[in-house]
C-alpha cells in the first residue's frame, strides 16, 4: 500500500511547531523534504530516491547535502512514518562526507549559508524581528553578487547599491548589516577577513551627481573586454535607463526603434538607435534574455558588480562609479547638446519635471565656469558662426548639424550657446505653465448647471496631461502629479476623458472660467 508523500510531510511538519522549533527551521525542513516529494510522490522510497534528493555532489556543497540527509532521516524515523511500517531508505546510505582531507583549493564557503548561520544566532539571541529581516535582505543581496566568500570591495559596493539609485538611509542600513556580520563571532569562526575598513560608509546627505567626461567614457569603452560589457555601455548611454530597468530585459521588448522598460514610475517606451538595437539583438540568448550568463538572466546586483569591475579596469574607482553614473551622463549631455527638458523627462521616466531640472543646474555650471571664454570668442567673431565658439576642442558646423562639446586642454567641457538658450527657453516655458497652474488653485472640480465644466485647463497643461495618459500613466498617478498645482482630481480627469473635453482643451487655446 502506497501513501502520498506530501500528506505525510505536512503531517510531520505540523507536529514540529509544538516542539518549540523556530519558523525558519521548519521552513528549512520543508524545503529539504520538498525535494523528496518532487522525486517520490508516494512512499515507500528507495535509497536512489534519497541520493537524487541530495543533489549532484559535484554541484552541491557538502554542508547542504549533510543537512538534507539529516532532515530526510529524521522524517523517516518519526512516528508519522515509522508507525505506518514504511522502511527508512537512509539506513542503506552513509551520511555524506568528503573522502579526502579538505584543502584550501577544495574548500568553498557559501555566502548565503554563512548568512543563515549568523541570522539564526541573532534569532536565538533575541534580536528584534525587524532587525533580522533587514539584515537578511542586505546579506542576501551580497550573496546574489558574491555566491562564495570571501568578497572584494566592488562586490560590497554593488550589494549596498548605487548612491544615485537608492536612498542614503537604505545604503547605510545595508552597510551596517554587512559590517555587523563581519564583526560577528560567526565570521571570525569562519576565518573571514573583514573588508569593511576599506569601504566608505554612505553619507547621510544626498550625494553630488557625478558625470563622466569624454576621456573617461573613452577609457571605459577601451577597457571593455566582452561584447556584453560594450553593449551595456552603449545601451545605457543611448537610452539613459536605470540599471533596474536593464535587469530582465528581453528581446520581445525591442520593436521599431523603441524599447519598452518597466521602471519606478511604470512602463514606458524609450527610443533606441538602430546601431544599438542591432547589438542587443546579437547579444540575446536563445531564450530571448539580453543580459545573461550560463546560469540564466543576470540580476541588477550582478550587472552593477560587473560594471564596477569594468570601471576599475578603466582606472575609475570609488563610491560613485556604478552604472547609474551612465544615466546621469546621458541626461547631462542631452541638455549640453540642445535636447529639450520635457522630452528628457519622458525618456528618463521622471514623475516630476523638477527631478529632471537638476541636470539643468549642471549645464548652467558649465556656462558660468567658462563664461569668459565664451564672451571673448563671441567678441572676436562678432557673434558670427556660433558653432565655432568655444576652444580648440569644439567641432562641427551649423550646416551639418554635427556640433558637439569637446574637451579643451584643461579637460573642461563646454556647452553650445544655442543649446543653453534652448534650455533657458524650456525653463521659461515651464515657469509660465507653473504660473498658469497656480492661478487654477482652489477652483473646485465640479460642474455648473447645464453640464458645462467649471474648470478649463490651459492648452499646454491639457497637452501634458494627455501625453501622460497616452504614455500609460494611471489616472491616480496623473492626479497626484497635477493635483497640487491645478486642483484636478481623479474623478474630474475620468469624466473629462470620457466626454472628450480634455482632449479638446489640449487642441484649443482655452481660458479659465465658468
Amino acid at each position: 500500500m502506497s501513501t502520498p508523500t506530501r500528506q505525510l510531510v505536512d503531517e510531520y511538519l505540523a507536529g514540529l511547531k509544538p516542539d518549540g522549533l523556530s519558523d525558519s527551521t521548519v521552513y528549512a525542513y520543508r524545503t529539504d523534504l520538498n525535494r523528496l516529494v518532487n522525486i517520490r510522490e508516494t512512499l515507500p522510497a528507495t535509497a536512489e530516491d534519497v541520493l537524487q534528493a541530495l543533489g549532484d555532489p559535484a554541484a552541491t556543497p557538502l554542508s547542504r547535502q549533510r543537512r538534507q540527509y539529516d532532515t530526510i532521516n529524521r522524517f523517516f524515523k518519526s512516528g508519522v512514518v515509522r508507525d505506518l511500517g514504511i522502511p527508512n531508505p537512509c539506513n542503506a546510505l552513509p551520511r555524506p562526507r568528503k573522502e579526502d582531507p579538505v584543502s584550501p583549493e577544495d574548500f568553498v564557503l557559501w555566502t548565503r549559508e554563512a548568512a543563515d548561520r549568523y541570522l539564526e544566532i541573532l534569532r536565538k539571541g533575541g534580536s528584534p524581528k525587524a532587525t533580522i529581516v533587514n539584515y537578511r535582505r542586505a546579506l542576501y543581496r551580497l550573496a546574489d553578487v558574491a555566491p562564495t566568500l570571501p568578497v572584494d570591495d566592488d562586490q560590497i559596493y554593488a550589494a549596498m547599491g548605487d548612491p544615485e539609485e537608492f536612498a542614503p538611509n537604505t545604503r547605510r542600513q545595508r552597510y551596517a548589516a554587512i559590517s555587523t556580520f563581519y564583526n560577528s563571532k560567526t565570521a571570525k569562526d569562519l576565518g573571514l577577513t573583514n573588508p569593511m575598513p576599506g569601504i566608505t560608509r554612505p553619507s547621510k546627505g544626498k550625494p553630488l551627481i557625478r558625470v563622466y567626461t569624454r576621456s573617461e567614457l573613452q577609457a571605459l569603452y577601451k577597457a571593455a573586454e566582452t561584447p556584453q560589457e560594450k553593449a551595456l555601455l552603449l545601451f545605457m548611454l543611448n537610452t539613459g535607463v536605470r540599471v533596474g530597468e536593464v535587469e530582465g530585459l528581453r528581446l520581445e521588448r525591442i520593436s521599431d526603434g523603441y524599447i519598452t522598460v518597466d521602471g519606478k514610475t511604470g512602463v514606458r517606451t524609450v527610443p533606441i538607435s538602430p546601431e544599438v538595437e542591432v547589438v542587443l539583438r546579437e547579444l540575446a540568448s536563445p531564450a530571448g534574455d539580453i543580459w545573461w550568463d550560463g546560469k540564466g538572466p543576470l540580476s541588477k546586483e550582478q550587472i552593477s558588480y560587473r560594471y564596477r569591475k569594468l570601471a576599475a579596469r578603466a582606472g575609475i574607482r570609488g563610491e560613485k562609479t556604478g552604472p547609474h553614473t551612465l544615466r546621469h551622463t546621458f541626461a547631462t549631455w542631452w541638455l549640453r547638446n540642445g535636447g529639450g527638458i520635457v522630452q528628457l523627462q519622458k525618456i528618463l521616466g521622471h514623475a516630476e519635471l523638477k527631478t529632471t531640472e537638476m541636470y539643468l543646474h549642471l549645464v548652467q555650471e558649465d556656462v558660468e565656469r567658462d563664461q569668459d571664454l565664451y564672451a571673448l570668442t563671441a567678441s572676436m567673431e562678432l557673434f558670427g558662426g556660433l558653432t565655432t565658439i568655444g576652444c580648440s576642442g569644439a567641432t562641427g558646423d551649423r550646416d551639418s548639424g554635427t556640433a558637439g562639446p569637446q574637451n579643451n586642454a584643461g579637460g573642461l567641457l563646454f556647452i553650445h550657446p544655442e543649446a543653453w538658450m534652448a534650455a533657458q527657453r524650456e525653463m521659461e516655458e515651464q515657469a509660465r505653465l507653473a504660473a498658469a497652474a497656480e492661478y487654477l488653485k482652489g477652483v473646485e472640480c465640479v460642474e455648473l448647471q447645464g453640464g458645462r465644466p467649471k474648470k478649463i485647463l490651459p492648452r499646454q497643461v491639457a497637452e501634458l496631461i494627455m501625453l501622460d495618459w497616452k504614455e500609460g500613466y494611471t489616472l491616480s498617478a496623473i492626479a497626484r502629479k497635477y493635483g497640487p498645482v491645478c486642483g484636478v482630481s481623479r474623478t474630474w480627469l475620468k469624466t473629462r476623458l470620457e466626454d472628450g473635453s480634455l482632449e479638446r482643451m489640449a487642441k484649443t487655446d482655452s481660458q479659465t472660467g465658468s
